[in-house]
């Protein structure tokens, strides 16, 4: 039971053009940055938007191709959605809500409870059937929304931020029952999510949207390791620099140049440089192994716990993790200069395969 989805939407100025595949058992995390289409892909898919042109193909069927003349509706489509905000019917207990798919297949009343009350059990809510959706925490409310999408045993399943609207605490705890019924449902799952940490525990494959257009999907771990673009770096903790490589150096648009260890890559390359590698001081490196070094202002400093993550005016676009210690040590504050140093080790690269690198030549 497999989705083809080729979607082209056009919204007033924006268009969004995408191929999606999701395979059975397959769990597919889309991610971007607002405006990216995450959303407008979703609703497409589950009929609630028009495709400007293209094919939804779900287990072989056709729901959408407005060339061919076919549109199912939502309700038609055997699609199982979860949105942002669970839409329960707040005049419903949690049980009737979860029931409320089989009843509008037909099933009679008492069985379709007996339905609901097992899906309760099964997402951790045994013996809260009987309250409403005010009397319900956001996780449990989450939880009956599941319920809710999965009574049905639905071709495709689609969540919208599952777990967006709810705190730290219990976003942790309802993860881990959503990575189980994940891992139990047999068909093809899409969630739209903003939260890396989501997509790298939930999903099998990963698929950024920019723009309307898939910019880079593979694997969690590969996504991690080679970010593609600036958004993907930021996403997954790292800095990401795009230039020319050759025999050793990066060349960036703006002229500044990055030793790296790897001699043999040559062309358009991207580097990867992970915060913990850039070391701030006062005073210029006086190791011979520190091969980049460069005086920069301190443009910003956001705690991050027990460290502190400090930005630079002027390129090359790396950031720092450091102690609270050292930030004391130093005193340092926005405006301040300081040695900026990177090991050409600590420098990841590999080719960027996106297209023409930015003008930059050595």
């Amino acid at each position: 039971m497999s989705l083809e989805a080729r979607v082209h939407v056009e919204r007033g100025d924006f268009v969004l053009d995408v191929a999606l595949t999701v395979g059975n058992g397959e769990v597919v995390a889309v991610l971007g940055p607002n405006g990216a289409g995450k959303t407008t892909l979703l609703r497409t898919i589950a009929g609630l938007l028009p495709l400007t042109s293209g094919q939804v193909v779900l287990g072989g069927t056709t729901l959408d191709d407005p060339a061919g003349g076919v549109r199912c509706g939502p309700n038609e489509r055997g699609i199982g959605v979860v949105f942002q905000d669970y839409r329960l019917f707040p005049h419903l207990s949690a049980a009737d809500n979860v029931a409320f798919g089989p009843r509008s297949a037909g099933v009679p009343r008492a069985a379709a409870r007996r339905q609901a009350q097992d899906w309760l059990a099964r997402v951790g809510l045994a013996g809260l059937g009987d309250r409403k959706p005010a009397e319900l925490s956001g996780g449990q409310a989450q939880r009956v929304a599941l319920a809710r999408a999965l009574i049905l045993t639905p071709a495709l399943l689609l969540l919208d931020e599952p777990l967006a609207a709810l705190d730290a605490s219990t976003r942790a705890e309802v993860r881990g029952e959503l990575r189980r019924l994940l891992d139990d449902f047999r068909g093809p799952a899409v969630f739209v999510t903003h939260d890396a940490l989501d997509a790298m525990t939930l999903a099998t494959r990963v698929v950024i949207l920019e723009a309307g257009r898939v910019v880079q999907q593979g694997a969690p771990h590969e996504i991690a390791q080679r970010p593609a673009t600036s958004y993907v770096a930021q996403l997954v903790g790292l800095s990401l620099l795009r230039g020319v490589a050759d025999a050793g150096v990066l060349l960036l648009a703006d002229g500044t140049r990055v030793t790296t260890a790897d001699t043999a890559l040559n062309g358009a390359a991207l580097a990867v440089v992970r915060p913990s590698s850039v070391v701030v001081a006062t005073e210029a490196p006086s190791h011979s192994s520190v091969r980049n070094s460069w005086q920069r202002a301190v443009s910003g400093l956001q705690p991050l716990g027990d460290r502190v993550r400090v930005s630079f005016a002027g390129p090359p676009a790396v950031v720092a993790d450091i102690t609270n210690a050292a930030v004391a040590e130093m005193r340092l504050g926005v405006g301040d200069v300081v040695w900026v140093s990177v090991k050409a080790t600590d420098i990841t690269t590999y080719p960027d395969t996106s297209g023409p690198t930015i003008g930059a030549q050595m």
